[in-house]
């Protein structure tokens, strides 16, 4: 049985929704059990803030669905690394000043509703076209993929650094709605 363009294209965005949605949740999920002392500590690699602000950058930046929402792109924090010009990631020379909690939610409400309305907009011809990212692979779908392994880079590191600093570790989100 051969499904209809429609009801790939139903199948492919209601995934994407799903796993963004539960990468979001699972960030949220960390911020939730990080130590406020934690927060800028960087005895043990870069402040927490600034790998959660690379992170929601680069989902950000990736989740410019067309070449010129890529090439108009702006970092949202002012005081923030912009990571498209610096040499090395989390350069704390390029930082003026911390990000708060606060503000990385806020930052983390504000993609998860560009995510859904990105994903609303898209139609399978587009995600099949030639990829916003060059770097990324063959298509726009491999761009959105490897937005979803960078992600998951960072969860996973981030809950290993609270794991070994004694925190307890936060369960994986299989799925999650993008908006709750």
């Amino acid at each position: 049985m051969k499904m209809s363009d429609l009801e790939t294209r139903t199948i492919i965005m209601n995934a994407f929704t799903e796993q963004y949605g539960a990468a979001f949740k699972t960030l949220e999920k960390i911020m939730d059990v990080c130590p406020d002392d934690f927060w800028n500590d960087e005895q043990v690699g870069p402040q927490i803030y600034k790998v959660l602000y690379h992170t929601l950058f680069f989902i950000d930046l990736y989740l410019s669905l067309t070449k010129e929402a890529r090439d108009n792109f702006t970092p949202k924090f002012k005081q923030a690394e912009d990571f498209r010009t610096s040499k090395e990631n989390f350069h704390p020379k390029e930082w003026k000043s911390a990000i708060s909690p606060k503000e990385i939610r806020e930052y983390i409400k504000d993609l998860r509703s560009k995510a859904r309305d990105g994903f609303k907009s898209l139609e399978l011809d587009s995600l099949l076209a030639d990829p916003i990212f060059e770097w990324h692979g063959s298509s726009l779908f491999s761009s959105l993929m490897y937005n979803l392994r960078h992600i998951m880079l960072h969860i996973g590191a981030l809950q290993a650094r609270l794991r070994i600093s004694g925190v307890e570790e936060q369960f994986w989100v299989s799925q999650s709605p993008l908006l709750e």
